[in-house]
């Protein structure tokens, strides 16, 4: 080393740190960047899962919203066109819609459904049609009438009210009805009321209405009814 210039003995220093430069970073460094490497990549991998993740329930949400809207207008579709004629519930609804409408009820008969023909069934839907695109349905129910067998169940109703303007509203509230119905004809006659002496202390009208309620027979299941839920079904209708 006596015996080495200056500049040489600097070229030796600058090769051992190049040397310990090299060793540093093959035994040290380069390891740590490759764990930072594979962990980035990790963390990429993961920010793609999460992405992929965040848009699965996203589209599972969108997917559940769907099936509640699909169950809801199924539900609503049934309610319109029921799979039976569900005799018990036409008879209790008709008590609401005469209490609104100040009409008693005297009597309800409900008869047996008859299978309407092919002709009438294609001018039942036509008919139902345009109301249902009122009241914002997207006529699903329509599709059901034109597969179907349909039947109509007669429904004959007697009461009595104080007033022609009551009798009309009884029967709007009856083809308002959100199930599928059809006034089929209305009579209406004036009876006075007399006190036991005789003499007259009003008129009393008297009112017989038919109404088709329709439905169909594509299920064989037994219909099951809310009728053990609280109040439903328990008021007297003739009171």
């Amino acid at each position: 080393m006596k015996n080495l210039t200056t500049r040489e003995k600097y070229l030796i220093i600058l090769l051992g740190i190049t040397f310990l430069l090299f060793l540093y970073t093959k035994m040290f460094l380069l390891p740590v960047l490759e764990k930072i490497s594979l962990s980035s990549q990790a963390i990429a991998e993961d920010r793609i899962q999460v992405a992929e993740l965040t848009a699965m329930k996203t589209t599972n949400e969108t997917l559940r919203e769907s099936l509640e809207t699909l169950k809801k207008e199924h539900e609503e579709a049934l309610f319109q066109l029921p799979e039976h004629p569900r005799n018990p519930e036409v008879a209790y609804s008709l008590k609401p819609l005469a209490d609104i409408s100040g009409v008693t009820l005297l009597s309800v008969s409900l008869g047996d459904g008859v299978q309407i023909s092919s002709k009438e069934q294609k001018a039942q839907v036509e008919e139902e049609a345009p109301e249902q695109k009122e009241s914002g349905n997207d006529g699903s129910a329509s599709e059901e009438q034109k597969n179907a067998l349909i039947f109509s169940m007669p429904v004959t109703i007697e009461g009595e009210a104080g007033s022609y303007g009551d009798i009309m509203k009884f029967a709007d509230q009856l083809e308002k009805e959100k199930r599928f119905t059809k006034i089929k004809s209305l009579n209406i006659d004036a009876q006075e009321e007399t006190r036991r002496s005789g003499s007259i202390v009003g008129q009393k009208l008297k009112v017989n209405i038919s109404v088709d309620y329709y439905y169909t027979n594509s299920s064989s299941e037994k219909p099951s009814y809310y009728f053990n839920n609280g109040s439903y079904g328990k008021d007297d209708l003739f009171r």
